[in-house]
């Protein structure tokens, strides 16, 4: 039995200082006793995955900057995570790009 939802979670763009990605998430449940993760040419961010806390954490980030410019179109105060746009402690990533992540409303 699937606990993975057929719908997308959500879709943004995602801005960086070179290009603009339109990024479609949905949840998918690994049975990791029959599948494996392996690097692919045309995966996101030249095939590694990004943990979810990390893209929660840069959501937030630009969620803040959007609301810091006034420009948030959403309700105020935005909604965050716990987290407020921190790692948990134990979660790491390769650089500290995603601290200037954009994911445009």
């Amino acid at each position: 039995e699937s606990e993975a939802w057929a719908a997308p979670i959500l879709t943004c763009t995602v801005c960086t200082a070179y290009n603009r990605c339109v990024v479609t998430l949905f949840s998918y449940v690994m049975n990791s006793q029959d599948e494996m993760i392996a690097w692919q040419e045309e995966e996101v961010d030249w095939g590694s995955f990004v943990p979810y806390p990390v893209i929660l954490a840069a959501a937030d980030r630009s969620i803040q900057r959007f609301a810091n410019d006034r420009k948030w179109p959403g309700t105020y105060p935005p909604i965050q995570s716990s987290n407020q746009g921190s790692l948990p402690s134990g979660v790491e990533y390769e650089d500290e790009s995603w601290k200037e992540w954009a994911f445009v409303p």
